[in-house]
């Protein structure tokens, strides 16, 4: 899994040859912990 800055995120996509799924984005990062909805 790959956490991904929305300005990146097409170029991630260039970049790797595997199917890459957005599922969705970081609303709050929290310690260790990161909330994706």
């Amino acid at each position: 899994m790959l956490a991904v800055k929305p300005e990146n995120v097409e170029r991630v996509k260039e970049l790797l040859d595997e199917p890459v799924y957005e599922i969705g984005r970081i609303v709050k990062k929290d310690g260790a912990s990161v909330v994706i909805k």
